[in-house]
């Protein structure tokens, strides 16, 4: 699974409302079968907030979150030949 943040610039987002999100997601995400999730956060706020549900949902969900900073990142993480995620879609 792979989430680009990479062009969120912020969030109002509080860490309650982050705490909700992990534990009413997490029980619908178990089903789905995943190795890992990926989330690319590409500046420092998004970085923490992922950082933030990462921590929310350890042990709640069959995969580990991985948070990388770039596109590029990930997509070699993945192991994908693919140089952007826009060449994944086409």
């Amino acid at each position: 699974m792979l989430i680009d943040l990479s062009k969120a610039t912020g969030t109002d987002a509080s860490y309650q409302e982050m705490q909700n999100l992990a534990q009413n997601v997490s029980p619908k995400m178990k089903n789905i079968r995943r190795k890992r999730c990926l989330i690319i956060a590409g500046n420092d706020l998004i970085y923490g907030m992922a950082r933030m549900y990462q921590q929310l949902t350890e042990g709640l969900l069959p995969y580990p979150i991985e948070i990388v900073r770039s596109e590029r990142e990930a997509l070699e993480i993945l192991g994908l030949t693919a140089t952007t995620i826009a060449e994944l879609k086409s």
